[in-house]
């Protein structure tokens, strides 16, 4: 399950768009996963809250870069690195 989101990161790597939306599926996938966890052990809240910070944090991040690579090249795409200079 974790694999699914790092295999189409891999294949799908044209565009920042589509790496952002496969890591933010990563992270909801691990997310499931440690609810999971949390409901079998009976703990585990500040650990959920903790992370959800972190992917919110991570989520904001990503689309401030994406909007910094947009107005400075005007498309999203990764194999051009050159472009990426600010």
């Amino acid at each position: 399950m974790v694999a699914f989101p790092a295999l189409g990161m891999m294949l799908q790597k044209n565009h920042f768009l589509n790496v952002l939306l496969f890591l933010e599926s990563f992270s909801l996938i691990i997310f499931t996963l440690l609810v999971m966890h949390s409901k079998s052990t009976n703990m585990g809240s500040p650990l959920l809250l903790i992370f959800m910070t972190f992917s919110a944090c991570e989520a904001a991040m990503g689309l401030g870069l994406l909007i910094s690579i947009l107005r400075a090249t005007g498309n999203d795409y990764i194999h051009a690195p050159h472009n990426l200079k600010f």
